[in-house]
Protein backbone atom coordinates (compact mmCIF):
# COMPACT_ATOMS: atom_id res chain seq x y z
CA UNK A 1 0.00 0.00 0.00
CA UNK A 2 1.20 3.54 -0.75
CA UNK A 3 -0.07 6.91 0.67
CA UNK A 4 -0.84 7.98 -2.80
CA UNK A 5 -2.08 4.89 -4.34
CA UNK A 6 -5.69 3.41 -4.43
CA UNK A 7 -7.55 3.83 -1.12
CA UNK A 8 -8.72 0.60 0.26
CA UNK A 9 -12.04 -0.13 -0.92
CA UNK A 10 -13.48 -2.74 1.23
CA UNK A 11 -12.51 -3.20 5.14
CA UNK A 12 -11.48 -6.88 4.52
CA UNK A 13 -8.80 -5.39 2.43
CA UNK A 14 -8.11 -2.95 5.34
CA UNK A 15 -8.03 -5.90 7.59
CA UNK A 16 -5.09 -8.22 5.19
CA UNK A 17 -3.03 -5.32 5.14
CA UNK A 18 -3.19 -4.92 8.54
CA UNK A 19 -3.03 -8.48 9.79
CA UNK A 20 0.44 -8.61 7.66
CA UNK A 21 2.08 -5.28 8.93
CA UNK A 22 0.90 -6.72 12.20
CA UNK A 23 2.63 -10.06 12.04
CA UNK A 24 6.04 -8.12 10.49
CA UNK A 25 6.17 -5.97 13.78
CA UNK A 26 5.17 -8.35 15.83
CA UNK A 27 8.10 -10.46 14.20
CA UNK A 28 10.60 -8.02 14.26
CA UNK A 29 10.16 -7.68 17.73
CA UNK A 30 10.85 -11.19 18.77
CA UNK A 31 7.36 -12.67 18.84
CA UNK A 32 6.83 -11.09 22.35
CA UNK A 33 3.37 -11.69 24.13
CA UNK A 34 2.21 -7.95 23.97
CA UNK A 35 1.80 -5.22 22.23
CA UNK A 36 1.06 -1.80 23.48
CA UNK A 37 -1.64 0.59 21.79
CA UNK A 38 -1.69 3.87 21.98
CA UNK A 39 -5.29 4.84 22.37
CA UNK A 40 -6.96 8.75 22.08
CA UNK A 41 -10.49 7.23 21.45
CA UNK A 42 -10.62 9.03 18.51
CA UNK A 43 -11.66 7.36 14.95
CA UNK A 44 -7.73 6.46 13.85
CA UNK A 45 -6.77 5.07 17.26
CA UNK A 46 -10.55 2.65 17.87
CA UNK A 47 -9.82 1.93 14.30
CA UNK A 48 -6.47 0.44 15.38
CA UNK A 49 -7.96 -1.20 18.43
CA UNK A 50 -10.43 -3.10 16.54
CA UNK A 51 -8.43 -4.03 13.95
CA UNK A 52 -6.08 -5.52 16.57
CA UNK A 53 -9.13 -7.26 18.06
CA UNK A 54 -9.74 -8.90 14.40
CA UNK A 55 -6.14 -9.74 14.21
CA UNK A 56 -6.75 -11.47 18.31
CA UNK A 57 -9.54 -12.96 17.18
CA UNK A 58 -8.44 -14.61 13.47
CA UNK A 59 -4.55 -15.56 13.86
CA UNK A 60 -3.34 -18.59 15.98
CA UNK A 61 -0.32 -17.24 16.89
CA UNK A 62 -0.65 -13.68 18.18
CA UNK A 63 0.16 -10.74 20.79
CA UNK A 64 -1.96 -9.67 23.71
CA UNK A 65 -2.83 -5.83 23.37
CA UNK A 66 -2.66 -3.66 26.32
CA UNK A 67 -4.55 -0.39 25.84
CA UNK A 68 -2.80 3.00 27.00
CA UNK A 69 -4.87 6.03 27.34
CA UNK A 70 -3.41 9.10 28.13
CA UNK A 71 -5.14 11.86 30.13
CA UNK A 72 -3.53 15.14 29.35
CA UNK A 73 -5.73 16.88 32.56
CA UNK A 74 -5.85 20.28 30.30
CA UNK A 75 -9.75 20.55 30.22
CA UNK A 76 -12.66 19.71 32.51
CA UNK A 77 -14.39 16.49 31.54
CA UNK A 78 -11.08 14.81 30.49
CA UNK A 79 -10.74 11.85 33.35
CA UNK A 80 -14.55 10.82 32.78
CA UNK A 81 -13.56 10.72 29.28
CA UNK A 82 -10.49 8.75 29.45
CA UNK A 83 -12.69 6.45 31.24
CA UNK A 84 -15.11 6.60 28.55
CA UNK A 85 -12.50 5.47 26.05
CA UNK A 86 -11.13 2.19 28.53
CA UNK A 87 -14.74 1.13 28.94
CA UNK A 88 -14.80 0.64 24.96
CA UNK A 89 -11.81 -0.70 25.17
CA UNK A 90 -12.60 -3.27 27.50
CA UNK A 91 -15.82 -4.16 25.06
CA UNK A 92 -13.05 -4.59 22.68
CA UNK A 93 -10.66 -7.43 25.11
CA UNK A 94 -8.21 -5.20 25.25
CA UNK A 95 -7.25 -4.34 28.80
CA UNK A 96 -6.84 -0.63 29.33
CA UNK A 97 -4.65 1.88 31.47
CA UNK A 98 -5.11 5.35 32.21
CA UNK A 99 -2.65 7.39 32.27
CA UNK A 100 -2.72 10.82 34.16
CA UNK A 101 0.15 13.19 33.12
CA UNK A 102 1.70 15.36 36.00
CA UNK A 103 2.15 18.74 34.95
CA UNK A 104 4.30 19.59 38.70
CA UNK A 105 7.63 20.43 37.01
CA UNK A 106 5.95 23.21 34.38
CA UNK A 107 3.62 24.82 36.53
CA UNK A 108 0.28 26.25 35.16
CA UNK A 109 -0.39 24.37 31.67
CA UNK A 110 -2.13 27.67 30.71
CA UNK A 111 0.77 29.79 31.04
CA UNK A 112 3.21 27.92 28.74
CA UNK A 113 3.72 29.19 25.50
CA UNK A 114 5.27 25.57 24.38
CA UNK A 115 2.32 23.67 25.17
CA UNK A 116 1.93 21.86 22.70
CA UNK A 117 5.93 20.26 22.43
CA UNK A 118 6.00 19.70 26.58
CA UNK A 119 2.21 17.94 26.37
CA UNK A 120 4.55 15.83 23.66
CA UNK A 121 7.16 15.43 25.74
CA UNK A 122 5.12 14.72 28.53
CA UNK A 123 3.05 11.85 26.54
CA UNK A 124 5.35 9.95 24.94
CA UNK A 125 7.49 9.78 28.58
CA UNK A 126 4.23 8.17 30.34
CA UNK A 127 3.87 5.94 27.22
CA UNK A 128 7.42 4.73 27.42
CA UNK A 129 7.26 4.09 31.14
CA UNK A 130 3.64 2.72 31.12
CA UNK A 131 5.63 -0.11 28.22
CA UNK A 132 8.64 -0.51 30.70
CA UNK A 133 6.58 -1.33 33.79
CA UNK A 134 4.48 -3.83 31.15
CA UNK A 135 7.47 -5.63 29.64
CA UNK A 136 6.25 -3.83 26.36
CA UNK A 137 8.79 -3.35 24.15
CA UNK A 138 6.55 -1.96 21.06
CA UNK A 139 3.81 0.22 20.59
CA UNK A 140 1.75 0.94 18.16
CA UNK A 141 0.04 4.46 17.90
CA UNK A 142 -2.64 5.16 15.02
CA UNK A 143 -0.67 7.68 12.76
CA UNK A 144 -2.19 7.80 9.10
CA UNK A 145 -1.59 9.15 5.50
CA UNK A 146 -3.37 12.61 6.97
CA UNK A 147 -1.12 12.84 9.51
CA UNK A 148 1.49 12.50 7.13
CA UNK A 149 0.27 15.06 4.80
CA UNK A 150 0.11 17.56 7.65
CA UNK A 151 3.58 17.12 9.47
CA UNK A 152 5.11 17.44 5.98
CA UNK A 153 2.91 20.89 5.30
CA UNK A 154 4.55 21.97 9.16
CA UNK A 155 7.71 21.73 7.97
CA UNK A 156 7.33 23.34 4.86
CA UNK A 157 6.16 26.56 6.72
CA UNK A 158 9.28 26.02 9.36
CA UNK A 159 11.64 26.73 6.39
CA UNK A 160 12.73 22.88 6.55
CA UNK A 161 14.42 21.60 3.28
CA UNK A 162 15.94 18.15 1.70
CA UNK A 163 15.79 15.53 4.06
CA UNK A 164 13.79 17.84 6.47
CA UNK A 165 10.74 17.05 4.69
CA UNK A 166 10.95 13.28 4.99
CA UNK A 167 7.53 13.09 7.51
CA UNK A 168 6.85 10.43 9.62
CA UNK A 169 8.91 7.40 9.96
CA UNK A 170 6.60 3.83 10.23
CA UNK A 171 8.80 2.70 12.69
CA UNK A 172 11.43 4.60 15.85
CA UNK A 173 12.73 4.22 18.89
CA UNK A 174 10.43 6.06 21.49
CA UNK A 175 10.73 9.26 20.86
CA UNK A 176 10.83 12.15 24.13
CA UNK A 177 12.66 9.83 26.24
CA UNK A 178 16.28 9.80 26.19
CA UNK A 179 18.04 9.05 29.42
CA UNK A 180 14.49 6.65 30.12
CA UNK A 181 16.35 3.18 31.20
CA UNK A 182 14.21 0.33 30.12
CA UNK A 183 12.58 2.93 26.91
CA UNK A 184 15.07 4.36 25.25
CA UNK A 185 17.43 1.56 23.84
CA UNK A 186 18.05 0.13 27.29
CA UNK A 187 16.88 -2.55 28.99
CA UNK A 188 18.14 -5.95 27.17
CA UNK A 189 21.95 -5.44 27.99
CA UNK A 190 23.86 -7.90 25.85
CA UNK A 191 27.93 -8.93 26.15
CA UNK A 192 30.09 -9.05 23.34
CA UNK A 193 30.64 -12.59 23.48
CA UNK A 194 26.63 -13.62 23.60
CA UNK A 195 26.15 -11.36 20.35
CA UNK A 196 28.51 -13.38 18.79
CA UNK A 197 28.32 -16.85 19.90
CA UNK A 198 23.97 -16.70 20.96
CA UNK A 199 25.39 -17.55 24.56
CA UNK A 200 22.98 -15.26 26.92
CA UNK A 201 25.10 -15.84 29.96
CA UNK A 202 27.86 -13.20 30.92
CA UNK A 203 31.12 -15.19 30.24
CA UNK A 204 33.47 -12.59 32.14
CA UNK A 205 32.20 -11.28 35.12
CA UNK A 206 34.01 -8.00 34.94
CA UNK A 207 33.13 -7.67 31.51
CA UNK A 208 31.33 -4.43 30.54
CA UNK A 209 27.41 -4.80 29.24
CA UNK A 210 26.66 -2.79 26.16
CA UNK A 211 22.88 -1.52 26.73
CA UNK A 212 20.37 -2.77 23.87
CA UNK A 213 16.32 -3.08 23.95
CA UNK A 214 13.56 -0.05 24.83
CA UNK A 215 10.50 0.90 23.63
CA UNK A 216 10.02 1.00 20.07
CA UNK A 217 7.18 3.46 18.33
CA UNK A 218 5.80 1.59 15.59
CA UNK A 219 2.59 2.90 12.77
CA UNK A 220 1.00 0.61 10.80
CA UNK A 221 -1.29 2.78 9.55
CA UNK A 222 0.85 5.10 8.41
CA UNK A 223 -0.33 4.33 4.60
CA UNK A 224 -4.17 4.42 4.82
CA UNK A 225 -6.11 7.32 5.13
CA UNK A 226 -8.44 8.95 7.84
CA UNK A 227 -11.41 8.77 5.51
CA UNK A 228 -10.60 4.67 5.12
CA UNK A 229 -10.40 5.10 8.72
CA UNK A 230 -13.74 6.52 9.47
CA UNK A 231 -15.70 3.90 6.49
CA UNK A 232 -13.83 1.10 8.19
CA UNK A 233 -15.33 1.95 11.92
CA UNK A 234 -18.70 2.65 9.98
CA UNK A 235 -18.60 -0.71 8.28
CA UNK A 236 -17.14 -2.71 11.56
CA UNK A 237 -19.74 -0.49 14.46
CA UNK A 238 -17.24 0.62 15.98
CA UNK A 239 -17.36 3.67 18.33
CA UNK A 240 -15.44 6.63 18.75
CA UNK A 241 -15.17 9.72 20.59
CA UNK A 242 -14.48 13.20 19.24
CA UNK A 243 -11.93 15.64 20.68
CA UNK A 244 -13.74 18.78 20.27
CA UNK A 245 -9.98 20.59 20.32
CA UNK A 246 -9.05 19.26 17.68
CA UNK A 247 -12.16 21.71 15.44
CA UNK A 248 -10.49 24.59 17.24
CA UNK A 249 -8.63 26.04 14.54
CA UNK A 250 -6.51 28.34 16.65
CA UNK A 251 -5.40 25.80 20.08
CA UNK A 252 -2.29 24.35 18.06
CA UNK A 253 -0.53 24.99 14.72
CA UNK A 254 -1.41 21.58 13.85
CA UNK A 255 -5.15 22.25 13.89
CA UNK A 256 -4.95 25.57 11.59
CA UNK A 257 -2.68 23.46 9.71
CA UNK A 258 -5.69 20.44 9.28
CA UNK A 259 -8.54 22.52 9.06
CA UNK A 260 -6.77 24.29 5.45
CA UNK A 261 -5.65 20.44 4.31
CA UNK A 262 -9.25 19.62 4.68
CA UNK A 263 -10.95 22.96 3.06
CA UNK A 264 -9.02 21.88 -0.13
CA UNK A 265 -8.62 25.85 -0.63
CA UNK A 266 -4.97 25.44 -0.78
CA UNK A 267 -2.85 25.11 -4.17
CA UNK A 268 -2.94 21.90 -5.55
CA UNK A 269 0.88 21.51 -5.04
CA UNK A 270 0.59 21.73 -1.14
CA UNK A 271 -2.83 19.44 -1.05
CA UNK A 272 -2.45 15.76 0.61
CA UNK A 273 -1.15 13.72 -2.42
CA UNK A 274 1.26 16.07 -3.07
CA UNK A 275 2.25 16.16 0.54
CA UNK A 276 2.13 12.63 0.90
CA UNK A 277 3.96 11.83 -2.57
CA UNK A 278 7.04 14.04 -1.51
CA UNK A 279 7.42 12.23 2.13
CA UNK A 280 7.11 9.05 0.25
CA UNK A 281 9.93 9.78 -2.51
CA UNK A 282 12.66 11.39 0.37
CA UNK A 283 11.69 8.55 2.33
CA UNK A 284 12.79 6.27 -0.79
CA UNK A 285 16.06 8.52 -1.22
CA UNK A 286 17.01 8.08 2.45
CA UNK A 287 16.39 4.50 2.52
CA UNK A 288 18.56 4.49 -0.26
CA UNK A 289 21.32 7.02 1.79
CA UNK A 290 21.10 4.98 4.84
CA UNK A 291 22.12 1.21 2.97
CA UNK A 292 24.72 2.84 0.87
CA UNK A 293 26.37 4.17 4.83
CA UNK A 294 25.34 0.94 6.14
CA UNK A 295 27.78 -0.70 4.20
CA UNK A 296 30.51 1.30 3.98
CA UNK A 297 30.09 1.30 8.36
CA UNK A 298 29.98 -3.12 8.07
CA UNK A 299 33.12 -2.61 6.28
CA UNK A 300 34.82 -0.08 7.94
CA UNK A 301 37.60 -1.65 10.76
CA UNK A 302 36.63 -0.38 14.25
CA UNK A 303 38.37 -1.28 17.64
CA UNK A 304 36.16 0.23 20.73
CA UNK A 305 37.51 0.15 23.60
CA UNK A 306 34.15 0.34 26.12
CA UNK A 307 36.53 1.74 29.45
CA UNK A 308 37.79 4.63 27.91
CA UNK A 309 35.16 5.16 24.91
CA UNK A 310 37.69 5.48 22.19
CA UNK A 311 37.48 4.09 18.88
CA UNK A 312 40.75 3.08 16.22
CA UNK A 313 38.88 3.52 13.16
CA UNK A 314 40.19 1.90 10.05
CA UNK A 315 38.55 3.07 6.37
CA UNK A 316 37.51 0.49 3.71
CA UNK A 317 40.12 0.95 0.90
CA UNK A 318 36.82 2.44 -1.84
CA UNK A 319 36.44 4.85 1.39
CA UNK A 320 39.91 6.69 1.53
CA UNK A 321 41.34 9.72 -0.57
CA UNK A 322 42.27 8.53 -3.17
CA UNK A 323 39.49 6.48 -3.90
CA UNK A 324 36.78 8.88 -2.69
CA UNK A 325 36.26 10.60 -6.30
CA UNK A 326 35.30 6.91 -6.96
CA UNK A 327 31.81 7.98 -5.03
CA UNK A 328 29.25 10.34 -6.95
CA UNK A 329 28.28 13.37 -5.78
CA UNK A 330 25.18 12.10 -5.19
CA UNK A 331 26.23 9.58 -2.61
CA UNK A 332 26.83 13.13 -0.79
CA UNK A 333 24.23 12.04 1.90
CA UNK A 334 25.51 8.42 2.39
CA UNK A 335 29.10 10.08 3.02
CA UNK A 336 27.44 12.08 5.49
CA UNK A 337 25.33 9.20 7.22
CA UNK A 338 28.70 7.07 7.54
CA UNK A 339 30.29 9.96 8.85
CA UNK A 340 27.68 10.24 11.65
CA UNK A 341 27.57 6.20 12.24
CA UNK A 342 31.17 6.80 13.20
CA UNK A 343 30.71 9.52 15.46
CA UNK A 344 27.79 8.34 17.24
CA UNK A 345 29.56 5.07 19.21
CA UNK A 346 31.75 7.94 21.24
CA UNK A 347 30.04 10.79 20.88
CA UNK A 348 28.40 12.41 23.38
CA UNK A 349 25.62 14.16 21.50
CA UNK A 350 22.34 12.22 21.42
CA UNK A 351 21.36 13.80 17.90
CA UNK A 352 24.03 14.46 15.22
CA UNK A 353 22.70 16.82 12.09
CA UNK A 354 24.20 15.49 8.80
CA UNK A 355 24.64 19.20 7.52
CA UNK A 356 27.20 19.73 10.58
CA UNK A 357 29.46 16.89 8.73
CA UNK A 358 30.35 18.47 5.83
CA UNK A 359 34.19 19.44 7.20
CA UNK A 360 34.66 15.89 8.53
CA UNK A 361 33.55 14.48 4.77
CA UNK A 362 36.56 16.11 3.52
CA UNK A 363 39.26 15.10 6.01
CA UNK A 364 37.78 11.36 5.72
CA UNK A 365 37.20 11.36 1.62
CA UNK A 366 39.42 13.64 0.13
CA UNK A 367 42.99 14.75 0.11
CA UNK A 368 42.27 16.92 2.98
CA UNK A 369 45.46 16.47 6.13
CA UNK A 370 44.92 19.11 7.86
CA UNK A 371 43.33 18.57 11.41
CA UNK A 372 44.29 22.08 13.06
CA UNK A 373 41.29 23.14 13.63
CA UNK A 374 41.50 22.41 17.35
CA UNK A 375 44.07 22.74 19.73
CA UNK A 376 46.97 20.09 18.96
CA UNK A 377 45.70 19.14 15.61
CA UNK A 378 43.04 17.76 16.81
CA UNK A 379 39.65 18.54 14.87
CA UNK A 380 36.72 18.69 16.67
CA UNK A 381 32.98 17.83 16.34
CA UNK A 382 29.85 16.38 18.26
CA UNK A 383 32.28 16.59 21.20
CA UNK A 384 34.69 14.20 19.47
CA UNK A 385 38.38 14.79 18.87
CA UNK A 386 39.12 13.13 15.19
CA UNK A 387 42.70 12.38 15.61
CA UNK A 388 44.66 11.09 12.72
CA UNK A 389 47.05 8.01 13.18
CA UNK A 390 51.01 8.56 12.61
CA UNK A 391 52.11 5.57 10.72
CA UNK A 392 52.16 6.30 6.83
CA UNK A 393 50.43 3.49 5.57
CA UNK A 394 47.46 3.55 7.60
CA UNK A 395 46.43 7.13 5.70
CA UNK A 396 42.77 5.75 6.46
CA UNK A 397 43.00 5.50 10.02
CA UNK A 398 42.05 7.39 12.74
CA UNK A 399 41.08 7.58 16.48
CA UNK A 400 37.94 8.93 17.57
CA UNK A 401 38.03 9.85 21.05
CA UNK A 402 35.60 12.11 23.49
CA UNK A 403 36.75 15.69 23.96
CA UNK A 404 38.57 16.60 26.82
CA UNK A 405 35.58 18.67 28.75
CA UNK A 406 35.99 22.46 28.94
CA UNK A 407 36.16 23.62 33.14
CA UNK A 408 32.59 24.62 32.83
CA UNK A 409 31.67 20.66 31.69
CA UNK A 410 33.30 19.54 34.00
CA UNK A 411 31.27 21.90 36.75
CA UNK A 412 28.07 21.27 35.33
CA UNK A 413 27.83 17.90 33.70
CA UNK A 414 27.01 15.79 36.92
CA UNK A 415 24.35 14.01 38.02
CA UNK A 416 23.12 13.15 41.49
CA UNK A 417 22.35 9.41 42.23
CA UNK A 418 22.04 9.50 45.94
CA UNK A 419 21.12 12.42 47.80
CA UNK A 420 18.96 13.41 51.17
CA UNK A 421 16.12 14.59 49.42
CA UNK A 422 16.29 11.78 45.85
CA UNK A 423 13.88 8.75 46.32
CA UNK A 424 15.26 5.82 46.15
CA UNK A 425 14.01 1.95 46.08
CA UNK A 426 14.32 0.51 49.04
CA UNK A 427 15.28 -3.34 50.13
CA UNK A 428 14.61 -3.68 53.14
CA UNK A 429 15.72 -7.00 53.70
CA UNK A 430 18.99 -5.90 53.17
CA UNK A 431 18.59 -2.24 54.05
CA UNK A 432 19.84 -0.68 50.99
CA UNK A 433 18.70 1.73 48.66
CA UNK A 434 18.91 1.49 44.63
CA UNK A 435 19.45 4.07 42.38
CA UNK A 436 17.90 4.84 38.97
CA UNK A 437 19.80 3.67 36.23
CA UNK A 438 21.32 7.14 35.00
CA UNK A 439 22.64 7.75 31.45
CA UNK A 440 25.97 10.17 31.78
CA UNK A 441 27.03 11.87 29.20
CA UNK A 442 25.06 10.26 27.05
CA UNK A 443 27.54 7.48 26.85
CA UNK A 444 27.39 5.52 30.44
CA UNK A 445 24.76 3.83 31.89
CA UNK A 446 25.78 4.02 35.82
CA UNK A 447 23.78 3.42 39.13
CA UNK A 448 24.78 2.36 42.35
CA UNK A 449 23.65 0.72 45.74
CA UNK A 450 23.59 0.60 49.46
CA UNK A 451 22.47 1.82 53.34
CA UNK A 452 23.33 5.45 51.71
CA UNK A 453 20.93 7.13 54.41
CA UNK A 454 23.45 5.79 57.12
CA UNK A 455 26.47 6.60 55.45
CA UNK A 456 26.46 9.53 53.02
CA UNK A 457 24.50 13.09 52.17
CA UNK A 458 25.83 12.75 48.67
CA UNK A 459 26.45 10.72 45.61
CA UNK A 460 27.18 11.99 42.12
CA UNK A 461 28.76 11.27 38.92
CA UNK A 462 30.65 13.63 36.96
CA UNK A 463 34.28 13.84 34.99
CA UNK A 464 37.28 12.38 36.69
CA UNK A 465 39.44 15.93 37.34
CA UNK A 466 43.08 16.32 38.44
CA UNK A 467 42.64 16.92 42.27
CA UNK A 468 40.79 13.67 42.43
CA UNK A 469 43.90 11.70 41.33
CA UNK A 470 45.94 14.40 43.69
CA UNK A 471 43.78 13.17 46.52
CA UNK A 472 43.56 9.75 45.71
CA UNK A 473 47.75 9.44 45.44
CA UNK A 474 48.18 10.66 48.44
CA UNK A 475 45.69 8.51 50.57
CA UNK A 476 46.92 5.03 48.76
CA UNK A 477 49.94 2.94 49.89
CA UNK A 478 52.41 2.86 47.53
CA UNK A 479 50.89 -1.03 46.03
CA UNK A 480 47.60 0.83 45.47
CA UNK A 481 48.91 3.70 43.39
CA UNK A 482 51.08 1.13 41.13
CA UNK A 483 47.97 -0.50 40.67
CA UNK A 484 45.69 2.90 39.64
CA UNK A 485 48.71 4.12 37.56
CA UNK A 486 48.13 0.24 35.33
CA UNK A 487 45.11 1.66 35.37
CA UNK A 488 45.08 4.54 33.78
CA UNK A 489 47.39 3.92 31.18
CA UNK A 490 44.47 3.33 29.44
CA UNK A 491 43.87 6.57 29.10
CA UNK A 492 46.78 8.53 28.86
CA UNK A 493 47.15 12.45 29.37
CA UNK A 494 44.35 14.58 29.09
CA UNK A 495 41.97 12.09 27.71
CA UNK A 496 41.73 10.69 31.06
CA UNK A 497 39.70 13.54 32.13
CA UNK A 498 36.63 12.09 30.06
CA UNK A 499 35.87 9.43 32.30
CA UNK A 500 33.28 9.24 34.95
CA UNK A 501 34.35 8.92 38.71
CA UNK A 502 31.55 8.38 41.63
CA UNK A 503 32.26 11.41 44.51
CA UNK A 504 30.64 10.79 47.80
CA UNK A 505 29.66 13.41 50.73
CA UNK A 506 29.87 11.68 54.25
CA UNK A 507 26.82 12.46 56.70
CA UNK A 508 27.91 15.54 58.96
CA UNK A 509 30.21 17.30 56.38
CA UNK A 510 29.76 20.85 55.84
CA UNK A 511 32.95 21.51 53.42
CA UNK A 512 32.89 20.76 49.70
CA UNK A 513 35.07 17.75 50.01
CA UNK A 514 33.92 14.93 47.67
CA UNK A 515 35.70 11.58 48.19
CA UNK A 516 36.08 9.78 44.85
CA UNK A 517 34.67 5.97 45.38
CA UNK A 518 35.32 4.57 42.57
CA UNK A 519 36.56 4.59 38.90
CA UNK A 520 34.05 2.61 37.16
CA UNK A 521 34.88 2.16 33.79
CA UNK A 522 37.99 1.08 34.92
CA UNK A 523 36.66 -1.06 37.49
CA UNK A 524 38.73 0.85 40.49
CA UNK A 525 36.79 1.06 43.83
CA UNK A 526 37.55 2.24 46.77
CA UNK A 527 36.94 0.65 50.17
CA UNK A 528 34.35 -0.64 51.34
CA UNK A 529 32.93 -0.38 47.54
CA UNK A 530 32.43 -3.29 44.88
CA UNK A 531 30.95 -3.95 41.29
CA UNK A 532 28.44 -5.71 40.77
CA UNK A 533 27.66 -8.40 38.79
CA UNK A 534 24.82 -10.54 36.91
CA UNK A 535 26.85 -13.49 37.39
CA UNK A 536 28.17 -13.62 40.93
CA UNK A 537 26.17 -10.94 42.37
CA UNK A 538 27.75 -8.28 44.48
CA UNK A 539 32.16 -8.82 43.68
CA UNK A 540 33.99 -6.90 46.76
CA UNK A 541 37.65 -7.00 46.08
CA UNK A 542 39.88 -9.66 47.41
CA UNK A 543 39.49 -9.73 51.14
CA UNK A 544 38.01 -6.69 51.65
CA UNK A 545 33.65 -6.67 52.76
CA UNK A 546 31.87 -4.04 50.32
CA UNK A 547 28.54 -2.53 51.25
CA UNK A 548 28.42 -0.35 48.51
CA UNK A 549 28.15 -1.00 45.18
CA UNK A 550 27.68 0.35 41.13
CA UNK A 551 27.85 -1.02 38.19
CA UNK A 552 28.59 0.71 34.78
CA UNK A 553 27.74 -0.17 31.35
CA UNK A 554 27.78 1.02 27.73
CA UNK A 555 25.00 3.28 25.47
CA UNK A 556 23.56 1.47 22.77
CA UNK A 557 25.70 0.66 19.93
CA UNK A 558 25.35 -0.66 16.65
CA UNK A 559 28.75 -2.77 16.52
CA UNK A 560 27.69 -6.45 15.58
CA UNK A 561 29.20 -7.10 12.23
CA UNK A 562 32.39 -8.23 11.05
CA UNK A 563 35.59 -6.11 11.46
CA UNK A 564 34.75 -4.91 14.52
CA UNK A 565 36.81 -5.59 17.94
CA UNK A 566 35.32 -4.34 21.48
CA UNK A 567 37.49 -4.22 24.09
CA UNK A 568 34.71 -4.94 26.95
CA UNK A 569 36.30 -5.68 30.28
CA UNK A 570 36.47 -3.48 33.00
CA UNK A 571 40.05 -5.26 35.14
CA UNK A 572 42.15 -4.50 38.36
CA UNK A 573 44.80 -3.88 35.27
CA UNK A 574 45.53 -2.49 32.05
CA UNK A 575 46.95 -5.99 31.02
CA UNK A 576 43.67 -8.21 31.69
CA UNK A 577 41.04 -6.69 28.98
CA UNK A 578 39.08 -8.92 27.18
CA UNK A 579 38.97 -8.76 23.62
CA UNK A 580 35.97 -9.77 20.87
CA UNK A 581 36.26 -9.41 17.42
CA UNK A 582 33.28 -9.67 14.69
Amino acid sequence: MHATGSSIARASDLQKFFYKTLHSIWRAGGSRQRLGLAISGGVDSMALASLCRDAATSQDEKPLFRGFIVDHGLRQGSADEAQNVAESLRKLDIKPSVLTLDWTRYGSPESLSNLESIARRLRYQALGQACRREGITSLLVAHHADDQAETVLLRLLGQFHGNGLRGITSSRPMPECEGLYGVSQSGEPWTIDRTHVGNHNVTSASAMLVEGGGVKLERPLLPVSKDELIAYCNHDGVRWFEDHTNSDRSYTRRNTIRHLLGSESLPRALQKPRLQALAATIAGREATAERLAQTMFDDTGIQLDLRSGQAIVTLPLECRPAASAKLSASALDAKARFARKLLLPVSPCAQINLQDLDHLLSLLFAQETNLSSSRDGRYQIAGVDLIRTTTPSLHGQFKLQRSTPTTRERDTVQQQLFAETVELTANTNLNTSKSDWHLWDNRYWIRVSGPFASSYQDIRVRFLQPQDLARLRSQLSKTDRKRLDRLLEIVPGDFRFTLPVLVARGIGVEEEVQHVVTLPTLGWSAEGWARWSSTTGFRAQAGVAACFHWDVRYRHIDLTVSRKKVVSKCETTAGDASERSY
